[in-house]
């Protein structure tokens, strides 16, 4: 089971598989995401032992100088973030939902994994760099308190360049939760 994450993103599509390869070549690691993003960026998403991972990240931090966007570790990583890159999400929301939308995919999957363990909220989803012009949304809910703090902890732990939009709507319509 994955407990460990690795996050790189990079201006360059070229530049992020060369760094894949010499990810892949500096430590035991195992790719989970590795592909475009829009608008012409590169991701790459890795998990194994923290040491592996961390060994990883600063090898590709040394080589891809100019072209990196950003890069996270993430040690005990959230369940329901391991769930959604899955693709195994079959929840229906109750009560309130939150949206917080970043700039990027490195800010956004940082911050959910912290939003979901400031409060006893859930993953609805997630979505990472496609179709969303290179940027980064996650949806969670629960009761309206739990939600506020979720986001609320999201917003602290982040960088406010990153975030373009962040809202709780309690009681949402359920022909929106039918269209998220």
């Amino acid at each position: 089971m994955i407990k460990t994450l690795g996050m790189l993103e990079f201006r360059s599509i070229a530049k992020g598989i060369e760094i894949a390869d010499v990810v892949l070549k500096a430590a035991q690691v195992e790719l989970i995401i590795c592909k475009t993003i829009c608008p012409g960026k590169y991701m790459i998403l890795m998990s194994g032992e923290v040491g592996a991972v961390e060994e990883a990240l600063q090898k590709a931090k040394e080589e891809s100088i100019g072209f990196l966007i950003g890069s996270f570790l993430l040690p005990s990583v959230h369940k329901d973030i391991i769930q959604a890159l899955k693709n195994k999400i079959k929840a229906v929301p109750t009560g309130a939902i939150g949206i917080v939308e970043t700039t990027n995919v490195v800010s956004g999957l940082f911050i959910l994994d912290k939003a979901l363990k400031a409060a006893q909220v859930k993953l609805f989803k997630l979505s990472l760099g496609m179709a969303v012009g290179g940027k980064s949304y996650f949806v969670i809910y629960g009761d309206v308190s739990s939600v506020k703090e979720a986001v609320k902890e999201a917003l602290r732990v982040s960088d406010e360049k990153k975030i373009v939009y962040s809202i709780v709507i309690p009681s949402p319509a359920d022909e929106l939760i039918n269209s998220l």
